[in-house]
């Protein structure tokens, strides 16, 4: 189709709209990063409670050993965490491919239907086109006030599997956030509690000169402030992963914003060209229908 000037000038201002739309999302993903980061920030304070109770009950408590830290031999489930949306470039790709390499070709066992969780819609159609149909699916929340009941639903589901399978080892799949447009893919035990935190916890000094105490028997406060590390765990894993997506698609947005730059230089230029070449045109038109004209007498 020949390009005129009405054509390119309609492709321009069609152009520039798309670019006014990148802006703005461009905007809405820088905004979102910032405040899943403060979302972090803000979980320190009860992070540090949880982990103060624990320093306070484990010594005190009689249950040890499989049943507090588990077993390696044990069933496995795993909690995957990916987006919900798209324009993110290879998000999904990425945390899917970890998990495919660390975890699903290295277990044991294989994963029970039950043992599946995928967060984000998109996610779970990753790991059905992996050969990994998730069990169950969470829906990621679309802003930072949503993070709280996302992470207590997918608690709910960790609930539910160790009711049946009372040694279940679950594990949290997410690409952390390491700054804007930087993140890894990692794994994370969520419950049974690693030795290692158990303990670092027991051997950490107490911060005041004060001893702690609690009324509730400590085997029945141990096992909930567990769970509510647990908790902590994964309301972190899904904030750094929405942040790491909002900084894949802040990415995209401003390589489009580049590419519609470029675009739109390219076309200015053929416009002022075309309507160059149209004026000339006319020009000549009237030169040539002047010299037509029969002189006067």
């Amino acid at each position: 189709m020949m390009e005129t000037v009405e054509s390119l000038a309609a492709r321009l201002e069609t152009t520039e709209e798309i670019g006014d739309i990148v802006r703005v999302m461009k905007t809405l993903a820088s905004v979102s990063i910032r405040q899943f980061e403060k979302a972090c920030d803000a979980l320190e304070t009860y992070q540090r409670t949880v982990e103060l109770g624990l320093q306070a009950a484990l010594p005190r408590a009689a249950w040890r050993g499989r049943e507090l830290i588990g077993s390696d031999d044990a069933q496995r489930g795993l909690i995957f965490v990916g987006s919900d949306r798209g324009l993110c470039g290879n998000f999904n790709g990425i945390i899917g491919r970890y998990a495919n390499e660390t975890y699903f070709s290295r277990i044991k066992r294989p994963v029970a239907g039950s043992s599946l969780l995928a967060v984000g819609q998109r996610g779970a159609l990753h790991l059905a086109a992996l050969g990994h149909e998730p069990d169950r699916i969470v829906d990621l929340p679309g802003a930072v006030g949503g993070l709280a009941g996302v992470a207590r639903r997918v608690l709910l589901v960790l609930d539910d599997w160790r009711r049946v399978e009372p040694d279940l080892l679950v594990e949290i799949c997410y690409n952390r956030h390491l700054g804007r447009n930087q993140a890894t893919p990692c794994r994370q035990r969520l419950l049974p509690t690693p030795q290692e935190e158990i303990d670092a916890l027991v051997k950490a000094p107490w911060p005041s000169n004060g001893l702690p105490f609690f009324r509730m028997p400590a085997d029945e406060l141990l096992p909930a402030l567990l769970r509510e590390k647990a908790y902590v765990k994964i309301y972190r894993a899904i904030a750094e992963s929405l942040a790491s997506e909002h900084s894949k698609r802040l990415a995209a947005m401003q390589s489009a914003e580049r590419n519609i730059g470029e675009t739109l230089d390219a076309l200015a230029t053929r416009h002022r060209n075309k309507r160059q070449e149209a004026i000339t045109s006319e020009l000549l038109d009237i030169v040539a229908g002047y010299e037509t004209m029969p002189p006067e007498e």
